[in-house]
């Protein structure tokens, strides 16, 4: 395995990080620019430079910009078997935005297109956890906040420091108006 000495005039030295050779680097680089199924990041690997490398090598060897321009001249798209006419077409089908569909094709991720799920599903850390002064109960702090009239951040900040009186008081108060609403409801009915 040889080493360059440098990647060329005024470009800092990354030959000690670098697999192959300066000439070698170059032509597999010209030989899987224009290939669309070898992504940016598996050229950088099996250089081993970085992805931001990469790409400043390919601008100063004059290679076309990969970033969408097959896309814009309709190249297929085909993702788990199914073939798109182009990237909009795909992009309408699973409900999501064309240059999310551009990105992933890039970044090789095109079998992923459509399958993500939110994050409020995905980890379980994110679950509502009940809140419980006293009395009174709440599904989730973020119901506990619109009914007390703060922010969320605001009940766990007080949970953190101790001051649950507080947060109790409230719950008081607001519970006092709604039993007051409802005699005056009862009354004037």
């Amino acid at each position: 395995m040889t080493k360059s000495r440098n990647i060329g005039a005024g470009s800092p030295n990354i030959s000690r990080s670098m697999k192959v050779s300066h000439a070698e680097a170059e032509r597999l680089l010209r030989q899987w620019w224009p290939d669309r199924t070898v992504t940016v990041r598996d050229m950088a690997e099996r250089l081993g430079i970085s992805r931001a490398w990469l790409t400043k090598l390919a601008l100063r060897w004059n290679l076309p910009d990969r970033r969408g321009v097959a896309f814009r001249v309709g190249m297929p798209v085909r993702v788990r078997d199914m073939d798109f006419i182009d990237a909009a077409a795909c992009a309408a089908h699973f409900g999501l935005h064309v240059q999310t569909v551009r990105s992933m094709v890039c970044r090789g991720d095109a079998d992923r297109i459509g399958l993500s799920v939110s994050r409020a599903h995905a980890n379980s850390h994110y679950k509502s956890v009940p809140l419980i002064l006293g009395p009174f109960h709440w599904p989730s702090h973020r119901q506990a906040a619109a009914e007390l009239g703060l922010r969320p951040e605001k009940i766990s900040l007080l949970k953190k420091q101790g001051r649950t009186d507080e947060l109790l008081g409230r719950a008081m108060a607001v519970q006092s108006q709604k039993d007051m609403k409802a005699y005056k409801a009862r009354a004037s009915a």
